[in-house]
C-alpha cells in the first residue's frame, strides 16, 4: 500500500509538471500564433485531423495499453509490437499518400493534398516510440515524458511563431506539428536505455491482440466521433468556421489534457497492481475521482465564465465568433475526466468488451444528434455534443458499477458537491465580469476565486499541507 502510494504521488508530480509545463508552453505559443494567423489557417491542418489521428490508432492498435497492464511483459513481447507498429505505419502513410487527392477534392480545398502528404509522416515517426512510450508509463518514470515534451513543445513551438512571422500562414502550423514529433520521438531515444532485440513472435501479437482488438475498436470510435465534427464543420461550413471550433475546442480541452490525462495516466500502471483486489481498488479510485472533481470543476467554470473576456483579451477580436463555441464545449469537457476514470476500471480488470460496448452506445447517439443538429448550425452542434458527453458519464458510471460495485448514486454523491460549489462559483464569477469592465481585470478577478474554491474544495478532501509535504519532501 505505502509502496503504491509513493509511486502514484511521484507519478503525479511528475506529471503535473509535464503538464502543466508542457500545456503552459503551448498555449503561451498558440496564442502568438492565433494573433498572427487567420481562422482559416487553423482551418486548414483542422480539417485533416481526423485522418491522421485514426492512422495513429490503427498504428498503436492498442497494444501500448496491453503492454502497460501485462505485469509478465518480456523483451519479447516489446520488441514484436515494435516491429509490428512499424509495418503498420508504412502502410497507413502509403494510404494516406494515396488518398490526399480525393481528401482535397472532398474539402474543395488543394493545398490539403500537399498538406496531409507531408503531415503524414508523423504517423510513421510515431510509430517509432509507442514501445517506448509504454515502457516509460509502465515504469511510472513520469519524470522523462515531463521533459520530453516540454523540450519538444518549446522548440517546435519556437519554429511555427518563426515561420508565421516570416508569413507561411498554414505551413507555419505543419511546420511546428512536424518538428514536434521528430523531436519527441528522438528524445525518446535518448532518455530510453531499451532496445529492440532481434526478436519478432507472431504468437505474442495475436495473443495482445485478443485483449487490444477490442481497445482498438473502441479506440478508432473515440477519435472518429472526436473529430468527426471538424469533418462535418469543415464540409457544410467554411474553413474559418473550421477555424473556430478548432481553436475553441482545443482550449476548452485544455484542463482536461493538462490534468485529468496526467491523473489518469498515472492511475492506469498504479492501479493494474491490485487490479485483483476490488475493495482497494475502489478506495483509490472513490479518491481520484473526488480529488480530480476538485480540482477540474472550477477549472472549467471559471472558463465559461470568462470566455468572452478571455477571447477578446487573448486571442483579439477576429476569433470573438468562437467564445460561445468555448463556452459550450467547456461545459461539455466538465464530465471528461470523471469519464476517463471511469474506463480506466475497464483496462484494469481486462474488460475491453465493456470499452467497446460503451463506445458503440455513445457513438449512435452522437451519430443522431449530429444528424439532427447540422441543418441548425456550428452552436446546435456543440450542444448536440454537450448532451452527449453527460449521457456518457451516465452509461459509463452504469456498467463500472457492476465491475467494482461502485453505483451510480456514490458516484453522484462523490461529485455533487464539488458540482455545486462550482455552479455557484461559475454564477459568482459571471458576475464580476458585468461589474468589471475590463478584460484583464475581470480575468484576474475570476482568476482569484477559481483558485480558492478549488483549494478550499481540494483541502476539505485531503489536506493541502500534507499533499504539499508528499509532494516537495521525502518521507
Amino acid at each position: 500500500m505505502s509502496d503504491l502510494n509513493d509511486k502514484l504521488v511521484s507519478g503525479l508530480k511528475w506529471g503535473s509538471v509535464e503538464k502543466f509545463s508542457t500545456y503552459g508552453v503551448q498555449f503561451l505559443l498558440s496564442i502568438v500564433m492565433a494573433r498572427l494567423l487567420t481562422p482559416a489557417d487553423f482551418g486548414v491542418v483542422g480539417m485533416i485531423t481526423i485522418f491522421l489521428a485514426l492512422s495513429t490508432i490503427f498504428i498503436d492498435s492498442g497494444f501500448a495499453v496491453a503492454l502497460i497492464r501485462k505485469k509478465d511483459a518480456t523483451d519479447t513481447d516489446f520488441s514484436s509490437v515494435f516491429y509490428f507498429n512499424i509495418l503498420l505505419s508504412l502502410l497507413f502513410y502509403g494510404v494516406l499518400y494515396l488518398a490526399a487527392p480525393a481528401i482535397a477534392s472532398f474539402y474543395d480545398t488543394p493545398i490539403l493534398c500537399r498538406v496531409t502528404r507531408i503531415l503524414g509522416l508523423t504517423v510513421i515517426i510515431s510509430s517509432l516510440t509507442i514501445v517506448q512510450r509504454a515502457r516509460v508509463t509502465k515504469e511510472i518514470r513520469f519524470n522523462i515524458h515531463a521533459k520530453v515534451t516540454f523540450t519538444s513543445a518549446a522548440i517546435s513551438g519556437t519554429a511555427g511563431i518563426a515561420a508565421a512571422y516570416a508569413g507561411f500562414g498554414p505551413w507555419a502550423i505543419v511546420l511546428q506539428l512536424m518538428l514536434a514529433s521528430a523531436l519527441t520521438s528522438a528524445l525518446y531515444w535518448y532518455f530510453s536505455s531499451w532496445r529492440p532485440s532481434k526478436l519478432f513472435s507472431l504468437r505474442t501479437i495475436r495473443e495482445m491482440f485478443s485483449f487490444s482488438s477490442k481497445l482498438l475498436v473502441a479506440t478508432l470510435l473515440l477519435v472518429i466521433y472526436n473529430n468527426i465534427y471538424q469533418l462535418v464543420i469543415g464540409k457544410w461550413f467554411s474553413m474559418a468556421q473550421v477555424g473556430f471550433f478548432s481553436k475553441a475546442n482545443s482550449y476548452a480541452n485544455l484542463p482536461n489534457d493538462a490534468i485529468g490525462r496526467t491523473i489518469n495516466n498515472v492511475a492506469l500502471p498504479a492501479l493494474a497492481r491490485i487490479g485483483d483486489n476490488d475493495a482497494e481498488l475502489l478506495g483509490y479510485y472513490r479518491r481520484l475521482l473526488r480529488g480530480t472533481s476538485c480540482v477540474l470543476f472550477p477549472i472549467m467554470g471559471a472558463i465559461v465564465a470568462l470566455a468572452v473576456p478571455g477571447v477578446r483579451l487573448v486571442l483579439t477580436e477576429k476569433w470573438m465568433p468562437a467564445a460561445p463555441l468555448l463556452q459550450i464545449l467547456a461545459t461539455a469537457c466538465v464530465m471528461a475526466p470523471i469519464r476517463m476514470i471511469n474506463q480506466n476500471v475497464y483496462h484494469i480488470k481486462g474488460r475491453s468488451d465493456i470499452y467497446l460496448k460503451t463506445e458503440v452506445i455513445n457513438k449512435l447517439l452522437i451519430t443522431a444528434l449530429l444528424a439532427a443538429t447540422i441543418p441548425l448550425g456550428i452552436q446546435a452542434i456543440c450542444w448536440g455534443f454537450l448532451a452527449v458527453s453527460y449521457v456518457q458519464f451516465f452509461v459509463n458510471a452504469h456498467y463500472n458499477s457492476r465491475l467494482v460495485g461502485y453505483h451510480l448514486r456514490r458516484q453522484l454523491g462523490d461529485i455533487g458537491r464539488p458540482l455545486l460549489v462550482t455552479l455557484v462559483m461559475t454564477a459568482a464569477i459571471f458576475g464580476l465580469t458585468l461589474l468589471i469592465r475590463h478584460d484583464l481585470a475581470a480575468i484576474l478577478a475570476g482568476g482569484v476565486v477559481m483558485l480558492a474554491t478549488s483549494a478550499w474544495m481540494l483541502n476539505r478532501e485531503v489536506r493541502i499541507r500534507t499533499l504539499y509535504a508528499k509532494f516537495f519532501h521525502k518521507a
